[in-house]
């Protein structure tokens, strides 16, 4: 990259087909939104550890609690009315 903008506007135009300029706005572009692609890539993490802790978490509680919250079903005959 250094040996393209060093070279001069006419070398970055011959290999690039843009000038100098027009490549370095580019550039700044794509950095920009690099780092704000990173920042949402972040926030999705923490987000997915909020949702994995809170699913473990009541998961936890109905294995606890799953003798209250589940019935052992009961055997029903054909003529039970």
């Amino acid at each position: 990259m250094n040996n393209i903008l060093c070279e001069g506007d006419s070398n970055c135009i011959w290999k690039l087909r843009m000038s100098t300029s027009v490549f370095v706005y580019l550039c700044d572009l794509l950095h920009h939104k690099k780092k704000k692609n990173h920042s949402i890539q972040v926030r999705f993490r923490i987000f997915d550890e909020i949702i994995y802790r809170y699913f473990n978490y009541i998961l936890y509680l109905l294995l606890c609690y799953q003798d209250v919250l589940l019935v052992k079903p009961e055997l029903v005959f054909k003529n039970y009315t």
